[in-house]
C-alpha cells in the first residue's frame, strides 16, 4: 500500500496455478477449473495456469497426494478438495502484489 492506503499490484507479475486432476475427472476437478477460469476473468493475462493428470510423470515430480491438487506458485493450497474460491483470490492477488512492493 502506498501512504493513501492504495494497493498495488504489479503489471509485470505472473502468477503460476497448477490444478492436478484425477485420471478421470471427478466434480472437484471440474469446480476447481471453474474457480480458475473466474480468477482468470478477473486477472487477464496475470495467471499462468497449467493442468497436469495425475498420471503424468510431473505430477510424480510435484508429490502428488489427492487430486484435485491445487498448487499456487510454490504453495501446496489444497489436495484432495475444492479451495474456498474468495481465499484463492486473496492468495493470488497477494502474490500479485509481492513484486509491486519491491
Amino acid at each position: 500500500m502506498d501512504g493513501g492506503g492504495v494497493t498495488h499490484i504489479s503489471e509485470t507479475r505472473k502468477v503460476e496455478i497448477v490444478l492436478v486432476t484425477a485420471p478421470k475427472e471427478c466434480p472437484k476437478c471440474i469446480e476447481c477449473e471453474a474457480i480458475i477460469a473466474r480468477l482468470e476473468e478477473r486477472y487477464p493475462g496475470r495467471i499462468e495456469f497449467r493442468k497436469v493428470n495425475a498420471d503424468a510423470p510431473e505430477a510424480a515430480d510435484l508429490g502428488v497426494v489427492m487430486p484435485p491438487m491445487l498448487i499456487v506458485g510454490d504453495l501446496l493450497v489444497c489436495a484432495g478438495r475444492v479451495p474456498v474460491e474468495s481465499s484463492l483470490a486473496n492468495l493470488v492477488e497477494l502474490q500479485l502484489q509481492e513484486d509491486a512492493g519491491r
